[in-house]
């Protein structure tokens, strides 16, 4: 469950083919990208904003994670339809989504579930090397940069390390 993977809610799908059961008025989903969020002044209240510190990847897991806890649901309305347009095509932009990628959603795990940190620490090394052997050294280098950036403790946008 946490191998750092995820799939949107009909992703890849066309809109007359998802297979959500939608008979309820909504579907509960475990987190809901960052992408298109509604939320009462409540929840803010109760869970606080997004963590800063997890720039591009991951603050809305996090989010989802304190909202759970603190009891809130997340759910999609069936009738929502949004388009989120990817900025990884060009190389240098998807070297640093996988960076930002890897070292945030490690940081979540060493927060929530730091048992398995270590087996996804090594996956992701294996996968550095994986990218590197078959030629796509700028990625191996964004997952290395991204274990590195764990290690020193760097955070947000900008690589601000912990104190």
């Amino acid at each position: 469950r946490w191998l750092l993977r995820t799939r949107n809610v009909g992703e890849g799908e066309s809109l007359a083919k998802m297979t959500l059961d939608f008979d309820r008025r909504s579907s509960r989903v475990d987190y809901i990208s960052g992408a298109c969020v509604l939320v009462r002044r409540e929840f803010f209240a109760n869970v606080g904003a997004m963590r800063e510190d997890l720039f591009l990847y991951g603050e809305e897991l996090d989010w989802a994670i304190r909202a759970r806890r603190a009891g809130w649901e997340q759910a999609v309305s069936p009738t929502a339809v949004v388009r989120h347009r990817s900025t990884t095509d060009e190389p240098r932009k998807r070297e640093a989504a996988l960076y930002y990628f890897v070292r945030n959603g490690l940081v979540l795990l060493r927060a929530y579930y730091p048992i398995a940190l270590v087996s996804a620490f090594t996956a992701q090394l294996l996968r550095s090397v994986l990218l590197q052997v078959v030629g796509r050294g700028g990625e191996a280098r964004a997952v290395r940069r991204g274990l590195v950036a764990l290690l020193r403790g760097d955070r947000g946008a900008d690589g601000i390390r912990d104190k």
